[in-house]
């Protein structure tokens, strides 16, 4: 068996770059089936376009998903899958009748999207996309502690190996290095060797838009607050990949707006703020 790489992303976003200064509708059509297939498992790597929209179960038409598989093949890159035997190794399951519990929905209609918590944030998601889909979150994020706080360890040592340097400085170099690793392994906390990538990558001349990664390289951060902003990323992203399958409805755009103030870190002015500005001149 066979799947995507994550690498292939990087290849399909150039892709998309490019077909979107020619042809926005064919760039659209080229993301949906990507979305639709990146997660599937391959009997044997593709050869021709015909072969790969075997593998597509959406709603778009024979003809389209053809022409949008012919755009992407070439870029498309496939790794074996290696199968372990578990007979000796138990994984634990998750309890459906738990996550089925509505209550948990409640708040939902009393509470403005700008007033929700990240955790909340991503339950009015969970509510939408089913049990299924959550349970695939969750299990995708329950390693992400142990990251943490090797994240966590990452922080101490700036502080301590560059008691000079603002700290403001260093989270800014922590954030872009984030992003660098975000961008080249396919997931900002990828682990080299057993460590993080982030020792290697904040070291490089390299600058991208790392403004989605402020929240993670604050020092003295919340670990339960960043988990949860994690999961609602994580959340945010496949919600909008079965928008894009037609799946589902898109979500409101107050809505969108709450979930990147929250991945941002962005709050109302302080009080302490606005008065350290009546007092600037």
């Amino acid at each position: 068996m066979f799947r995507i790489t994550k690498e292939t992303s990087t290849n399909i976003n150039e892709l998309l770059a490019s077909l979107r200064e020619t042809d926005k509708d064919s760039a659209l059509m080229a993301r949906k089936v990507f979305g639709n297939i990146k997660t599937k498992e391959y009997s044997e790597v593709p050869a021709t376009a015909k072969e790969l929209t075997e593998y597509y179960n959406g709603k778009e038409s024979q003809l389209s998903v053809l022409g949008a598989c012919s755009r992407i093949l070439e870029s498309l890159m496939f790794i074996e899958i290696i199968e372990e035997s578990t007979q000796d190794i138990e994984v634990p399951e998750i309890e459906v009748s738990e996550i089925e519990d509505t209550e948990r929905f409640s708040f939902i209609a009393n509470t403005a999207y700008a007033d929700m918590t990240a955790h909340e944030l991503t339950l009015v998601m969970f509510r939408d996309i089913g049990t299924e889909e959550e349970i695939k979150i969750v299990n995708m994020n329950t390693g992400l502690k142990l990251k943490l706080d090797l994240l966590d360890n990452l922080k101490d040592e700036l502080v301590i190996n560059h008691p000079n340097i603002r700290v403001e400085w260093l989270e800014d170099k922590l954030a872009n290095a984030l992003a660098v690793v975000k961008l080249e392994k396919g997931s900002s906390l990828t682990l080299v060797n057993g460590n993080l990538a982030l020792y290697q990558a904040l070291s490089t001349d390299k600058t991208v838009d790392s403004s989605n990664f402020k929240f993670l390289a604050t020092i003295g951060m919340d670990k339960t607050l960043t988990l949860d902003v994690l999961i609602l990323q994580s959340t945010f992203r496949t919600y909008k990949e079965l928008v894009a399958q037609g799946e589902l409805e898109a979500t409101p755009n107050e809505f969108n707006l709450a979930v990147i103030r929250t991945i941002q870190g962005i709050k109302e002015v302080s009080d302490s703020n606005k008065e350290a500005i009546r007092n600037l001149f």
